[in-house]
């Protein structure tokens, strides 16, 4: 990575990571694939052919996106997957979704780059997050709140805006009947929830008023807020600054929800340009950060020049297996102010903005932004 920003300079190297679709990934598909060609089933053929709630394949899917993330050249769509299955979550191994969780992670990668409106109606729709949170089972007589709930409070407008008790009852009510749609499950009757409203006359109409309220949610101006928050505390700082989240959310309504404006908008900030040791990794991402540094190892699954490493369980315990694997950490962290002073031209802890942190820029300052971006950096 750091030798294709010296190359083509930050600002290309950002325009692609954004496009990633530009970027040939094959040898780390065909990885994925030949490891762990189970992934490429469907939710069908997934329940046809493995032991009812085996967890096998949920166990494939936390390996495959373990070496995506060590190893994939589309850095930044690893860490939008990361943080939108953060997001919406659908906890990876439960037992609801033994078939299904697989293929909500393909969907969350198909639209972790597009528009947070078609992102929320693919998780509101797919089977993993319809039985994960019971909507799958929620009716007109007997709605179930769960996902009516955490859609209003944790995937869109958050507690602060102001909905209540009723309003939640409402949610629930024009969510009924998402399976494969089922009219007779639909709560058929007037709706209100915040600003949004529908007479909603018919069970045959349910779906498209559904969807519609999905649409309004994904387009409100507190959702645009947190969604600015979001991403601003991803890549910035625990604690955003208002001013750019005020940006943040101007360019998501502006442009319809989609996503890539916003990240330009960030990274055009000169508070991502300064933001570097600001926070601290989580442990996922310390683990992959550590497996990108660990040396070359016979046997391993080499990808692009790099080996996918502790991606499969052992055979058994290793009573020493937990201080070799805490020495490169304690390596890696003990050298981590150093290469943060040395990075951003500032002392440890202290990191002060680069003279080369401009978008044409290949030097240093340019070198941390670009690691910021990676999986590994948290």
């Amino acid at each position: 990575m750091t030798d294709e920003v010296r190359r083509i300079g930050i600002g290309a190297w950002l325009d692609r990571q954004l496009a990633p679709e530009s970027i040939d990934d094959g040898a780390v598909e065909a990885a994925v694939q030949a490891r762990w060609p189970r992934l490429a089933l469907s939710e069908a053929e997934a329940m046809a052919r493995l032991s009812p709630f085996s967890w096998d394949l949920m166990f494939e899917l936390q390996r495959a996106t373990l070496l995506r993330m060590a190893c994939s050249q589309r850095q930044l769509q690893e860490v939008m997957v990361d943080m939108w299955s953060n997001h919406l979550n659908v906890t990876c191994p439960s037992d609801k979704v033994w078939a299904t969780r697989h293929a909500y992670d393909l969907a969350i990668r198909l639209h972790a780059l597009g528009s947070f409106r078609e992102l929320l109606r693919a998780s509101a729709t797919s089977p993993a997050m319809l039985h994960y949170l019971d909507n799958a089972d929620s009716t007109g007589d007997a709605p179930n709140e769960d996902y009516g709930r955490e859609l209003l409070e944790l995937h869109t407008v958050g507690v602060g805006a102001g909905y209540s008790e009723a309003e939640v009852r409402m949610s629930a009510l024009a969510l009924t009947g998402f399976t494969v749609y089922d009219a007779r499950r639909h709560y058929v009757g007037p709706l209100r929830v915040l600003d949004w409203g529908s007479d909603n006359v018919s069970a045959a109409g349910g779906l498209a008023v559904g969807l519609d309220y999905l649409d309004h949610l994904a387009r409100h101006p507190a959702t645009a807020r947190r969604i600015a928050t979001l991403l601003a505390t991803r890549f910035v700082c625990d604690t955003p600054p208002g001013a750019l989240v005020d940006r943040l959310a101007a360019a998501y309504t502006a442009h319809d929800t989609a996503i890539v404006p916003v990240l330009r908008t960030l990274f055009a900030s000169p508070e991502f340009w300064s933001c570097l040791g600001q926070k601290l990794r989580r442990p996922g991402a310390a683990g992959v950060g550590a497996a990108e540094r660990l040396p070359r190892r016979r046997g391993g699954l080499a990808v692009d020049g790099r080996d996918a490493v502790a991606l499969e369980p052992r055979a058994g315990p290793d009573p020493g297996l937990v201080e070799r694997r805490r020495e490169p950490g304690r390596r890696h962290l003990a050298g981590a102010d150093r290469r943060s002073a040395a990075g951003h031209g500032g002392r440890p802890g202290r990191p002060a903005l680069p003279a080369a942190a401009r978008p044409d820029a290949a030097g240093p300052g340019a070198l941390g932004a670009a690691r910021a971006l990676r999986p590994g950096r948290g």
